[in-house]
């Protein structure tokens, strides 16, 4: 039995004992632990939280001492927030304030580059790796506790899982949610809704100790995820004192002149010369929407430490906050006030005070400025296509003299795309290609049918007598047939004639049906199903129109200068084709696509105008489809890569056409 006075010197000690853990915040802990290497960073050594002031107070709410539970950082790029908040924050989990944690990006490929990039090198640079080991009956006694998409430490585990994998988004339970580039997660998973909301249930059981971090550059407004946390937030921006007033100002790259005090525009400002528009770099700086004083982007060291973050609006959640910045922020080794003009030039004429480049304005929107781009119905305007008429050629020529001035090459390949017309005909379009699928339409016509359902169709041996005998020959003498014919399925009452046409050739041929999207996201065809295979008896594909549309929407408009290389997918037509194959393509606008019931935004959705033709956009995205289909065919089948290379497919090509390397 112990004495009374053991006891009272064990009541002494029990005493002395904190009711409550005492924690470091995540800034020190990451300051004394972290190096940085030359390898991943311009400013290698100790990492210090003064050259990005403005993740301090984001990273700090990440520790269990904080009664923050969401926080949403809606980002530019190059501003150091990987490092510091993301990569900062699993170290501090490993290292001070073990937990479950699920890791979540876009898809399968980002999880595991955002693992080895962020998080192995991280291991080594903060000398954790040694605490990455299988623990004693966790996680279903696996051998290892260290493997690509798994890591266990003494308190905590994390998993890494991609946001297109529902199973995995419902599977556990975690007390940390981190999701990265949430506006690459998809809108929905078929029924099970959004993978956002999909991965917040799964810090439910944490209710008191939970932590959600959202990272993301934004995309479109409409359907940004990393948007609309935003804005139920308290919506903080970082407001740093002007050297020359003294006044918080919320740094930005343009302020309209109606928005500042002394009715000039403010901002970064800069002069350029010349009729390109050539930025002269000595003239960059920052005009003080308050006074309207110049600020240099030396003096950045001091106004950025001096900075705070200041909420703008009442959030929506408790312990719920919301952070967004511009690039301008950034630090100078990072990314300059200079880099940024020149981006801003790649996209704006800034002579007639309108967009140069419609897809290099929405980069700069999203990943410069950090907010979202709000797509606009828009549709191609006649006298944009009609700049892609070339005087050089007419129809059913080839004209390699200047295809090669123009693209490097001449042309390489041909493809015939086939629309089946219900007012009874076949419309076909051929295309020959040039290296960086740059396209020369050759031919644009139709064949007229009595019956277009009908097999015995003359329009159908015509069409046979095109794709198996008909030959060009271009100036060079060098002479063409076609490679690829596809022919579009979709209207039902013709799509068995179409799979009786092609059976017969059993290659080279093969009916395509058109498809809003396709699975994964990013393909612009891929295989139809068994199911189609089994009926059709020959190889169908489907086609993803809207990305097409999209593509070429974006090289019409595109900006192309005779004497300079063409760009990617530019599309060019012959002299003497009539005005109404170019206004087919301006029969379709891209709208947005509302829900009759929520009445919520869906998506921009690419609509025919009632009454207009749209065959020649129609056949040039079936075009676009089949030369990426020859190409990944060579690839793999002939070239033995595992996916398409377009730069291996356009030396093959050129080899085979004799032609030397461009």
């Amino acid at each position: 039995m112990p004495t009374i006075s053991e006891i009272t010197f064990l009541h002494e000690i029990f005493e002395t004992i904190p009711d409550e853990r005492k924690y470091i915040n995540p800034v020190e802990y990451v300051e004394s632990v972290r190096r940085l290497t030359s390898d991943l960073t311009s400013k290698p050594g100790w990492f210090d939280y003064d050259y990005v002031p403005y993740c301090k107070e984001i990273v700090n709410h990440m520790s269990p001492e904080s009664p923050v539970r969401k926080i949403v950082f809606m980002k530019p790029s190059q501003i150091g927030a990987t490092t510091a908040i993301l990569e900062s924050a699993i170290a501090y989990n490993i290292g001070c304030a073990p937990s479950s944690v699920m890791y979540v990006s876009a898809d399968k490929e980002l999880v595991e580059t955002g693992m080895e990039v962020k998080v192995e090198r991280m291991l080594d640079t903060c000398g954790l790796r040694e605490k990455i080991f299988a623990q004693t009956g966790a996680i279903g006694n696996r051998n290892t506790g260290d493997t690509k998409n798994r890591k266990q430490y003494p308190g905590g585990f994390l998993h890494a899982i991609g946001a297109r994998n529902p199973g995995k988004l419902r599977a556990m339970s975690y007390q940390w949610i981190l999701l990265d580039e949430v506006d690459g997660f998809p809108e929905k998973l078929g029924n099970e809704g959004s993978p956002v909301s999909l991965a917040e249930k799964r810090s439910k059981g944490f209710p008191t100790k939970r932590k959600i971090l959202y990272l993301s550059t934004p995309t479109i407004m409409q359907t940004s995820h990393i948007y609309n946390l935003f804005m139920r937030g308290d919506r903080r921006y970082w407001n740093i004192p002007c050297p020359r007033c003294g006044e918080n100002i919320i740094m930005k790259w343009h302020i309209k002149p109606e928005e500042t005090k002394h009715g000039k525009a403010a901002g970064i400002i800069f002069e350029i010369e010349g009729p390109d528009e050539i930025l002269i770099p000595e003239s960059v700086h920052y005009r003080c929407q308050n006074c309207g004083g110049e600020i240099l982007e030396k003096e950045k060291e001091t106004f950025l430490s001096e900075g705070k973050w200041i909420p703008t609006a009442r959030a929506q959640e408790r312990h719920y906050v919301s952070y967004s910045m511009e690039s301008v922020y950034a630090p100078a080794n990072n990314w300059s006030w200079i880099d940024i003009a020149y981006e801003f030039l790649k996209a704006w004429n800034v002579g007639k005070g309108k967009v140069k480049d419609l897809n290099e304005y929405r980069t700069f929107r999203n990943q410069e400025e950090g907010l979202p781009f709000e797509e606009q119905g828009e549709a191609l305007k006649i006298e944009v296509v009609l700049r892609n008429r070339r005087a050089t050629y007419t129809r059913n020529q080839i004209n390699n003299t200047d295809a090669i001035k123009e693209t490097g090459s001449p042309i390489l390949q041909l493809t015939c795309a086939v629309d089946v017309q219900k007012s009874n005909e076949l419309i076909y379009h051929v295309i020959g290609w040039c290296k960086d699928a740059i396209s020369y339409t050759v031919e644009f016509s139709s064949f007229a049918a009595n019956d277009v359902k009908d097999f015995n169709d003359s329009c159908w041996r015509k069409l046979e007598d095109l794709i198996e005998n008909k030959k060009w020959v271009s100036n060079d003498h060098k002479e063409y047939s076609i490679g690829l014919t596809v022919i579009d399925a979709a209207w039902g009452e013709s799509t068995d004639t179409v799979y009786q046409f092609c059976r017969q050739y059993g290659r080279g041929v093969h009916p395509t049906f058109g498809r809003k999207t396709l699975k994964p996201y990013d393909l612009t065809w891929q295989a139809a199903s068994k199911a189609v295979l089994e009926r059709s008896g020959c190889q169908a594909f489907l086609i993803n129109t809207y990305k097409l549309k999209d593509r070429i929407s974006r090289v019409l408009n595109a900006n192309w200068y005779t004497g300079e290389k063409q760009p990617m997918f530019y599309m060019n037509f012959p002299a003497d084709l009539h005005d109404d194959f170019f206004q087919q393509f301006t029969a379709e606008h891209k709208v947005p696509k509302i829900d009759p019931v929520t009445k919520k935004f869906l998506y921009m959705d690419w609509v025919q105008i009632q009454g207009r033709a749209n065959h020649a956009l129609d056949t040039s995205v079936y075009s676009y489809a089949a030369i990426e289909m020859i190409a990944d065919y060579v690839c793999t089948q002939e070239l033995g890569l595992k996916s398409l290379s377009w730069p291996h497919y356009w030396q093959f090509m050129q080899k085979k056409h004799g032609q030397k390397r461009t």
